[in-house]
C-alpha cells in the first residue's frame, strides 16, 4: 500500500502536480488520486511505473513510499 503523505512529499519534492503523475503513468486523475488514497487497488506494473516518476533510487526509498523494497 501507498504511503500517500511519503508520496505527495517526493511529488512537492520534484515539483509534480497530481495531474502530470497521472498522464506519466497513463490514467486519469480521478483514478491515479483513487489509488492513491488506497480505494482502488495499484498494480505491480503501476508501482514500478511510479518508481520512475518519482525517481526512487534506493531500496529506502522504496519501502518508505510504498512499505515494500520494489527495486
Amino acid at each position: 500500500m501507498l504511503n500517500t503523505r511519503a508520496v505527495k512529499a517526493r511529488m512537492v519534492l520534484l515539483g509534480l502536480t497530481q495531474p502530470e503523475v497521472a498522464k506519466a503513468m497513463g490514467i486519469n486523475v480521478a483514478t491515479f488520486n483513487a489509488k492513491l488514497n488506497g480505494t482502488r487497488r495499484i498494480y505491480l506494473d503501476e508501482y514500478t511505473k511510479l518508481c520512475q516518476i518519482l525517481k526512487v533510487t534506493t531500496p529506502e526509498e522504496s519501502k518508505e513510499l510504498f512499505g515494500v523494497v520494489l527495486n
